[in-house]
């Protein structure tokens, strides 16, 4: 018989339920893998000892140990004149390669945008403070000025410069000069000017450009006018001395200028002034020259040519120098090398351009013309609009290669790259004319007829300031003889020297020093039969005027 338990079991047993039909088996995607950990980095811990210990082990970098290329490169994104007068005191390596050309040059070049072929190797620094100080005196210049009348009133041997003397010995007495027409600047301290009776007069200043000493420098007896179409003629008139020129920038050290015959053209040696030679061969009136290289010069005279001389001396002329130079009878006489006549009018005036290597010459029915010097040919033929009263003009040589044109009433610019005029400027109150220009920078200084100095900026592209009252010439010195009695006599409404209705000072001629910061301006009557003269400094700079 089966036990309780058993019963017991199979009583409380249930009925097996049906198991579900198994769905058709399908194939699991593997897992994706969880990508691997990098292994964690240990942290590297420093101590200070341990980092103060691997800075002392370090070599120490210096700027001493840069080599010098790398040096000037760093010091060349400087660009700055203040920067780099700092740089000049951090030690003697940086002073030594703040001084070589490889980073002046192209500070120069940026700055101007100019090769200059007369600067010389290690000249650059000079030459780039040097033009700053011209551009900052240049631009400020106009400011401010003042004037400070030079003497020159006649004088007699062992007399003091500054003895005045209203009537005035005879003409012949030395000191006693007519109309300054041209004017040069040796260096900051000595000033030659040329008059119109043929004299060539020498101011030195002290450093406050104070007058220390005043000469007249001796000139060569004149050599007749040699022409090889008129023949030998006589010495003419006394038509005045209208150019003076150095040769310095090409490395010399002699000046050109006219002679006792206007005609001629006298070669000088500078500082002594002892004559070289004489250049005989214009027809008439020398009116300009200029260098072109230190043994050739190109002239223009009243008889429309242009024409080339050598002065290179010969070894002959070596040998018959003396110590003191050429006695007065055996000074040679140099005939041109070549001349062209491309001119219809007579040729007032010429300027060259040493980065182009071209001359133009200007005439005084309104020609211009620009000449090639390597071989002479005229390369353009310009023609002014204005043309009453031609007589001066003016080069840019530093930025633009512009020229300007002074005649009675305007100022005319041309381009000669182009080649073509491109505006003309009104001159304010200018009915005596304009009677000499200098362009430097962006400022044209213009001298007037009736006296006024005025100043025109080609960035503003107007006058800075100009009209009476502002800027005029002092009154000068004039000898009251019959002619200026005659011409302003006492009985009249008109008053005696000095007043309002005397003779006004001509500016013929103006010139600016080496750094710029002093123009000196000269002239005289504009009236032709007066005699007199006219000279002053001028500058914004209280210790000096």
């Amino acid at each position: 018989m089966p036990g309780r338990r058993s019963l017991r079991s199979a009583r409380g047993k249930k009925p097996a339920a049906k198991k579900p039909a198994k769905k058709p088996a399908t194939k699991k995607r593997p897992a994706k893998k969880p990508a691997k950990k990098p292994p964690a980095t240990r942290r590297r811990v420093r101590t200070r000892a341990a980092a103060a210990s691997a800075e002392a082990e370090a070599p120490v970098l210096s700027w001493r140990a840069l080599p010098p290329e790398l040096l000037l490169r760093c010091l060349a994104q400087l660009g700055g004149e203040a920067d780099l007068r700092s740089c000049h005191a951090v030690c003697k390596v940086w002073l030594a390669a703040c001084r070589r050309d490889t980073f002046w040059r192209p500070l120069c070049l940026n700055t101007w945008a100019r090769n200059r072929p007369d600067i010389e190797p290690g000249c650059w620094s000079s030459c780039y403070l040097k033009r700053k100080l011209l551009d900052d005196g240049t631009a400020t210049l106009p400011a401010g000025l003042r004037e400070k009348e030079l003497p020159t009133t006649p004088w007699y041997p062992g007399d003091t410069p500054d003895r005045s003397v209203e009537a005035g010995p005879a003409p012949n007495i030395p000191g006693q000069f007519n109309k300054i027409f041209s004017c040069a600047w040796a260096d900051d301290r000595v000033l030659l000017a040329g008059t119109k009776d043929n004299k060539l007069v020498r101011w030195s200043f002290d450093r406050h450009f104070g007058m220390r000493e005043r000469d007249l420098i001796t000139m060569p007896d004149p050599y007749p006018s040699m022409n090889s179409a008129q023949g030998i003629t006589a010495a003419p008139a006394k038509g005045g001395l209208h150019a003076i020129e150095f040769n310095r920038q090409f490395g010399g050290a002699q000046i050109a200028c006219g002679g006792n015959n206007p005609n001629n053209v006298v070669v000088m040696d500078y500082p002594s002034m002892a004559p070289r030679m004489q250049l005989v061969g214009n027809g008439d009136w020398m009116f300009n020259c200029c260098w072109i290289d230190r043994d050739r010069m190109v002239s223009c005279s009243r008889d429309r040519t242009v024409r080339v001389w050598s002065t290179q001396e010969s070894d002959l002329e070596r040998a018959t120098e003396s110590e003191n130079g050429y006695p007065p009878a055996l000074l040679p006489a140099r005939q041109p090398m070549l001349t062209r006549a491309e001119h219809l009018d007579k040729i007032r005036d010429m300027r060259f351009n040493a980065y182009t290597k071209q001359i133009a010459t200007m005439s005084t029915d309104g020609g211009v013309r620009i000449w090639d010097t390597s071989n002479f040919d005229v390369v353009a033929d310009l023609m002014s609009p204005h043309s009453s009263d031609l007589v001066c003009m003016a080069c840019d040589e530093l930025l633009s290669d512009q020229l300007v044109l002074g005649s009675r009433k305007h100022i005319t610019f041309f381009d000669p790259r182009i080649p073509a005029m491109t505006f003309a400027e009104n001159v304010p109150n200018g009915d005596s004319g304009v009677r000499s220009l200098s362009f430097r920078q962006h400022v044209v200084t213009v001298g007037c007829g009736g006296g006024q100095l005025l100043f025109y900026d080609t960035r503003m592209s107007s006058f800075r300031m100009g009209g009476p009252g502002q800027l005029r010439a002092g009154k000068g010195w004039i000898r009251q003889d019959d002619n200026y009695k005659f011409m302003f006599p006492e009985d009249t409404a008109n008053s005696p020297a000095g007043g309002p209705a005397s003779p006004k000072n001509a500016i013929y001629t103006h010139a600016y020093n080496d750094t710029g910061s002093v123009l000196f301006t000269g002239g005289g009557p504009l009236q032709v039969g007066l005699f007199g003269c006219y000279g002053a400094l001028w500058s914004n700079d209280r210790s000096i005027a």
